[in-house]
């Protein structure tokens, strides 16, 4: 699709000697190829709209991809909040969990700045209890994905109420204070 305009802009300069017939036929290729390249523009602006917001050029200023996982399970999670206890919305909500256990799958590997300020005893176990605690946050996700499969919404949003209290300590555990 992309290469049809400039395949006709070659071809513009031959058809100076043509017929009727091929300037007709010259037309409706300029006429397709300014389709395919508006139909191009209209798709990559929308996907820079629908982008996550750390895909969007200039979406913040960090590029840390524990940054970026946290703030996309935070989102998830403030979105789970509205969804979670209506049956009807169940899509929706496996669709934030599916990002959450994704964000935690990426912030697993990494390892938060705050640890870089510990003394070096103090660093392997805090990075240990960081990873165990990941595990558990994304065991807590599963267990609301189990609890919506089982329709049971109630105790998905029961869980997910828990899961605010582990969210408010593991943060202050392990969030740099600014």
């Amino acid at each position: 699709m992309v290469q049809l305009p400039v395949i006709v802009v070659r071809c513009r300069y031959q058809l100076t000697t043509c017929d009727k017939k091929e300037r007709i036929m010259y037309s409706t290729l300029v006429s397709r190829g300014m389709k395919a390249v508006i139909v191009v523009l209209g798709i990559g602006t929308m996907a820079v709209w629908v982008a996550p917001h750390h895909l969007r050029a200039g979406g913040h200023e960090h590029e840390d991809p524990l940054h970026d996982a946290m703030e996309d399970m935070g989102d998830a999670y403030r979105a789970l909040r509205r969804t979670v206890g209506d049956a009807e919305r169940n899509v929706d909500s496996f669709k934030q969990l599916r990002i959450m256990q994704k964000a935690v799958l990426i912030a697993l590997p990494e390892v938060p700045h705050k640890a870089e300020s510990l003394p070096k005893e103090e660093r392997s176990r805090f990075i240990l209890d960081y990873k165990r605690d990941l595990v558990g946050l994304l065991t807590t996700i599963l267990d609301i994905e189990d609890a919506l499969l089982a329709s049971d919404n109630e105790k998905a949003k029961q869980i997910h109420r828990k899961m605010a209290t582990s969210r408010r300590e593991a943060h202050a555990k392990f969030q740099e204070e600014e």
